[in-house]
């Protein structure tokens, strides 16, 4: 089987990583509206929240995809080391 395994493994790592940076920054973001709530006098407190809590779903979403992607990509390489295995061992037998 033809199969760029350092390419695979590359997208694999950058899913993994990009991930983590999404996590990290959607806490940084989750602090700050903290503290602007906390801070926050006047009108528009409730467009901000109705704004940020459909950030959140959609945020959420994105983060589900991205991990399915990054298990998909996973699998798949799992596969091909099986079936490179299967193969190798078919003609050792």
């Amino acid at each position: 089987m033809l199969y760029d395994e350092a390419a695979i493994t590359q997208l694999y790592d950058s899913l993994h990583t990009n991930y983590t940076k999404l996590v990290q920054e959607a806490e940084n973001m989750n602090s700050a509206a903290t503290n602007l709530n906390a801070a926050w006098e006047g009108s528009g407190l409730d467009g901000f929240n109705t704004a940020k809590g459909k950030w959140d779903t959609e945020y959420q979403e994105a983060l589900t995809l991205l991990n399915k992607m990054a298990t998909a990509v996973d699998n798949a390489l799992v596969r091909a080391f099986q079936t490179d295995k299967t193969i190798g061992d078919g003609f050792g037998a």
